[in-house]
């Protein structure tokens, strides 16, 4: 990519994080409101937009599931990362747990299951441990994108 071109797709990456920064505040919001189903549907929300940010930044077309984390290896594979910042790479393998462990959530958060709506399955707990793990994943993709703008990760 030529100089311009690398500052237009990181700006459009950072829209992307932006977009999973208004689901994680959304989530906020909604379990301060005790709408705890729609707090983990707005936590899932904002870990997959910010894991597929992740494949776009080095040029992956990321997964079309809610289980984005999947292919994360792909988005390892392509980052140059010095190995003082071997934290970044162990952050990637946390995304890949924690999109695993609420892909479920999407449709669960809106549509409940066993006959048993959403509203009445998710507790204070599930939403809090929800939005601690989207803040975790949205951070971890911030840290890789400031890397990658200041010149101390690359794309291979």
């Amino acid at each position: 990519m030529v100089p311009g071109e690398d500052e237009a797709h990181l700006n459009r990456i950072e829209d992307l994080l932006n977009e999973a920064r208004r689901a994680e505040w959304r989530s906020r919001e909604l379990t301060e409101s005790i709408d705890y189903n729609g707090a983990v549907e707005a936590a899932q929300h904002c870990i997959e937009l910010s894991i597929k940010a992740m494949y776009q930044l080095v040029g992956l077309d990321p997964p079309k599931k809610h289980d984005a984390g999947t292919e994360l290896e792909k988005v390892v594979r392509r980052l140059d990362i010095p190995q003082s910042y071997g934290y970044v790479k162990e952050s990637l393998g946390r995304m890949r747990l924690i999109s695993a462990m609420w892909a479920w959530a999407h449709n669960t958060s809106i549509y409940g299951c066993l006959d048993i709506p959403a509203s009445r399955l998710f507790k204070e707990k599930d939403a809090r441990t929800a939005l601690d793990h989207a803040a975790e994943v949205l951070s971890g993709c911030q840290t890789t994108l400031v890397l990658m703008r200041t010149g101390q990760a690359k794309r291979v």
